[in-house]
């Protein structure tokens, strides 16, 4: 049995709210949706309210920064939980907690850890203009260190510290991780990951994939300039791919000869490197043959001018 539950301001405590669910024992699946939840602060009850084991699979979106501590105070009651997913869509994209108040600590620390095997924060709609704007990083590395049960993470834009201090932490604390999604601008250091995997990957070890759709790019089928050669701007070599391509955004950190490397390492100990990389790597790998190509067709043009200019004097 699955539920979905969307929150507004005239609910009743949150917490009591959603310890009636206890009166579902089928229901398993639930979808809270908290994006307009107020920000007021509920009264604490002093009341021991019966558990919700029954859900074993907990969505949350969140949508304001004031309903962290009353999450902190509900998320205990689902004490069989095997998978939770925190959706930061709303979050993000309404610009809360731009004066730096966001922090999960609190309810990450809160949430039940003996069952759950699978922990995702998603931000599915950054989009290019959107994760160049700085908004206070969750930076819950430390927070994942109780979850040693987890054998799926997934991490979202803006939620750890690029530094690396992340696959430290995994490596020493989370050891049946198998699968680890880096979302989309979720930026690390090449080095570190690079590091992890070859650590972590090989007989006997848990990691069997990393997918990785921190970079993506997407090239048009209809503007390939070896394709279209009586093309004005192709004969010229002034044909700009960046206008009909979306081109990765690789980092001083992570670069496309860094990627590269990252799924020849994934080859080399068996573990899978997946995801929008792998088309970042295939435009990035055309992008150098298509502009290699309108290089010479420059040169080429450059050079019938020179000639031109001579034949004319």
């Amino acid at each position: 049995m699955a539920l979905e539950l969307s929150s507004t301001s005239s609910l009743p405590t949150p917490v009591e709210y959603f310890s009636r669910l206890c009166r579902f024992p089928r229901l398993k699946d639930l979808h809270l949706d908290l994006s307009y939840l107020g920000d007021g602060a509920s009264p604490t009850t002093q009341t021991i309210l019966p558990p919700v084991p029954q859900v074993t699979h907990l969505y949350i979106e969140i949508g304001e920064v004031g309903v962290h501590a009353e999450l902190a105070r509900c998320v205990p009651l689902f004490s069989g939980i095997k998978r939770l997913a925190l959706d930061f869509d709303n979050l993000i994209l309404a610009g809360v907690g731009d004066d730096g108040d966001l922090d999960l600590g609190g309810l990450l620390q809160a949430a039940p850890a003996s069952r759950l095997s699978q922990l995702a924060f998603i931000a599915p709609c950054i989009e290019d203009s959107l994760h160049e704007i700085p908004w206070p990083g969750l930076t819950i590395e430390a927070d994942l260190a109780r979850f040693h049960r987890l054998t799926r993470l997934s991490l979202c834009y803006n939620t750890f510290h690029r530094a690396g201090e992340l696959f430290d932490l995994l490596a020493q604390h989370i050891p049946r991780l198998r699968y680890l999604t880096l979302g989309r601008f979720a930026y690390v250091r090449a080095t570190k990951l690079l590091s992890f995997v070859r650590q972590k990957g090989g007989p006997g070890r848990a990691l069997r994939e990393v997918e990785c759709d921190i970079f993506y790019g997407v090239v048009d089928d209809d503007a390939f300039p070896t394709s279209m050669p009586e093309d004005p701007d192709v004969m010229d070599g002034s044909f700009q791919l960046d206008e009909w391509w979306d081109l990765p955004l690789w980092q001083f950190d992570f670069t496309f000869a860094q990627a590269r490397e990252l799924v020849e390492a994934g080859q080399e100990v068996g573990v899978r490197i997946t995801g929008e990389i792998l088309d970042a790597i295939g435009t990035e790998t055309a992008r150098a043959h298509e502009q290699a190509y309108l290089d010479g067709r420059r040169d080429e043009w450059d050079g019938s001018r020179l000639i031109s200019l001579f034949e004319f004097e």
